[in-house]
């Protein structure tokens, strides 16, 4: 530390002097722009030069964009190196349209490395599938020599290819494995995989709109093996949604140990015990720290004095200690945190579902997607195809490949929108992917009969100020569409009431009162539903 903070001062130094001599100004590698962004006063040239280089002020306000310039790049290299997460990204996966089938249209893989005989499997065989398939020779992503594929970029609607996707949705072993992962992996083997994972928000602050499209990028930030390894162990355990989402935004925040809640203290120590040294110290203070070991040699204002002057790097530094400081305010009142960081109201523009989200290419013969049409605390569909190996003039043999779980993100491309980490989960049933599948809605009996989930008279209105139907009318003392209010049918008894600011876990929904007022149920955007008792 002493060394760097040496090399700073001289560096610094070196900026005054050629000031002096005016001969390497040329030279610099400062840019126009950052010397204008942080522009200081020339009461800090005067201290620059009596306490570090003992020189006569020379009023001018080069001196001072250089000193301030110098410190502002010092941050931002060092914020760089220690960013905890990065949630968005332009380091993601490509992608495709169409889903790769080659060489499964011409490959015979032998049964018993098919991915079909997993699904026979039950749940006391998942830790010997597991142990069997990690036995298989594992061939890393990045020494892969890359094989012939036919070029899918091109494509403009998404499509399955010629192979419908056809996924098993048992996820028993895969779970198995992600608890015995030290980076977030797992070995699969040829074959169509739908793995349901609980959504968990991985920006500091921003809306999550249900349905939007993601896609997938490779996890990267100093933190990032600690919020691979809790994503990895977390699964299938079925935890409480809000303390596991406060931890991992601690965790993003790039809190230490010591300074987070009892309730994330708790679940670091039941999940990741082995990853409390990686989370001893403090993103901020390190940034703290960086700039006291220049002002100590100086007469530099404070630090949180100084972040008005430090332009990108001072900004930066303010959204981190905003998002700690909410971290720690509302640390017991986990409505008023999620209010905070995921304000209510958002929309998307960029749609997802299984015929808009695009495939990642994650490997050679790995490609995935998250779709989902709920939002952050909802359930979504990571869904993964492994193609087969071919021969190879290196002669590989093996069919087994290690895939990206828990150590991926799906970005939203959007720093508005929140990006997503998944949590593997046990649940078999999922959100429909598009609005042609399926939904509970069909399940309808006898209108008397609350033990099914019933059908509205009426669709559920895409906006809330609009009645579902004729008969219907407003009742309340808000505003029409408002949550002080529900739309009422006289003729049937039934009410539908707008909750769509509604904070994680539970999230945007309707509340709808079934026939002659029957039982209440939650309707979700992506037709899911839910008693609400």
């Amino acid at each position: 530390m002493r060394r760097r903070l040496s090399l700073l001062i001289i560096g610094l130094l070196s900026f005054m002097l050629v000031t002096l001599t005016n001969t390497l100004l040329p030279y610099l590698a400062i840019s126009s722009a950052t010397l204008s962004e942080h522009h200081a006063s020339s009461a800090v040239s005067s201290a620059l030069t009596k306490d570090v280089a003992q020189l006569p002020s020379l009023g001018n306000d080069v001196l001072d964009d250089l000193a301030w310039g110098f410190i502002a790049n010092e941050l931002l290299k060092a914020i760089d190196g220690g960013l905890p997460i990065v949630a968005n990204t332009t380091d993601v996966f490509p992608t495709v349209n169409v889903l790769p089938s080659e060489p499964f249209e011409a490959s015979s893989v032998p049964a018993e490395n098919s991915v079909a005989e997993l699904s026979k499997g039950n749940d006391a065989e998942a830790k010997t599938t597991s142990q069997l398939v990690a036995q298989l020779p594992r061939i890393r992503n990045q020494n892969r020599p890359e094989e012939d594929q036919p070029d899918y970029g091109g494509a403009s609607v998404i499509s399955e290819g010629n192979v419908p996707f056809n996924p098993i949705t048992s996820t028993e072993y895969i779970i198995e494995q992600l608890h015995q992962s030290v980076d977030g992996t797992a070995m699969l083997i040829p074959g169509d995989y739908e793995i349901p994972v609980t959504m968990f928000c991985m920006n500091q602050s921003a809306a999550s709109p249900p349905g939007h499209r993601y896609v997938l990028a490779p996890l990267r930030g100093s933190r990032a093996p600690v919020i691979a390894a809790l994503n990895a162990r977390a699964a299938g355990l079925e935890l409480n949604y809000q303390p596991l989402q406060v931890l991992s935004w601690n965790i993003q925040a790039g809190m230490a140990y010591v300074d987070m809640p009892a309730a994330s203290q708790s679940l670091v120590d039941q999940l990741i015990p082995d990853y409390r040294d990686q989370l001893r110290g403090s993103f901020l203070e390190e940034i703290e720290r960086t700039y006291n070991g220049i002002s100590s040699f100086t007469n530099l204002p404070s630090f949180n004095s100084a972040l008005n002057q430090l332009g990108e790097a001072g900004r930066l530094i303010r959204r981190y200690q905003d998002f700690r400081d909410n971290l720690v305010r509302y640390q017991n009142d986990y409505n008023r945190l999620f209010d905070t960081l995921i304000p209510s109201g958002g929309t998307t523009s960029a749609l997802g579902g299984s015929e808009r989200t695009p495939w990642s290419k994650l490997d050679n013969r790995v490609y995935a997607r998250m779709i989902t049409q709920a939002s952050a605390g909802g359930v979504g569909k990571l869904q993964i195809r492994v193609l087969p190996l071919r021969l190879t003039p290196a002669g590989l043999v093996s069919s087994a490949v290690q895939v990206a779980v828990s150590n991926i993100i799906a970005d939203s491309e959007n720093p508005d929108t929140q990006s997503i980490g998944g949590v593997t989960t046990t649940e078999s049933e999922s959100p429909p992917t598009n609005s042609d599948e399926a939904s509970p809605t069909e399940e309808t009996t006898d209108e008397n009969d609350d033990t099914e989930v019933p059908k509205p008279s009426a669709p559920i209105p895409d906006d809330p100020t609009q009645p579902p139907g004729e008969d219907w009318e407003w009742r309340g003392n808000g505003p029409v569409g408002s949550g002080e209010g529900a739309w009422f049918n006289p003729e049937t008894g039934e009410s539908l009431h707008p909750d769509l600011d509604h904070p994680p876990p539970i999230g945007p929904h309707w509340d709808y009162t079934g026939k002659n007022r029957g039982k209440r149920w939650r309707i979700y955007p992506d037709g899911r539903y839910e008693p609400n008792d």
